[in-house]
C-alpha cells in the first residue's frame, strides 16, 4: 500500500524512513520519489532492518532502517535531486 515517508541518515547502502504504516523488521519496501519532472523519478528498494515506534508523532508512529537491496554510492545525490523536484 502507499503511504507518505519523510527520510533522513542516506548513505550508499541504506537509509532511515519516518511513517506511520504498521510494518515490522524484514519486511520489503518500494521508496517511489517522484518529483515534478517523470526524469527525477527515483526508486529505492530494500528490506527493513528495524523498526521502532516512537515516543512522539514528530515525522511520524515509526522509524526504521532500510538496507538497499542494491547499494548505490549516488544515493544522498540522488534523492536531494528528487527532493529539489518536489519544492514548489
Amino acid at each position: 500500500s502507499k503511504f507518505p515517508i519523510s527520510t533522513a541518515d542516506a548513505s550508499s547502502c541504506g537509509l532511515q524512513i519516518h511513517f506511520n504504516a504498521d510494518l515490522v523488521g524484514g519486511d520489503f519496501v518500494r521508496l517511489v520519489f517522484a518529483g515534478n519532472d517523470p526524469g527525477n523519478r527515483l526508486v529505492v528498494e530494500g528490506y527493513l532492518v528495524w523498526v521502532r515506534k516512537n515516543a512522539v508523532d514528530i515525522f511520524g508512529r515509526y522509524t526504521a532502517g532500510v538496507r538497499m537491496k542494491q547499494p548505490d554510492s549516488a544515493l544522498p545525490a540522488k534523492m536531494v535531486k528528487a527532493e529539489t523536484a518536489l519544492q514548489p
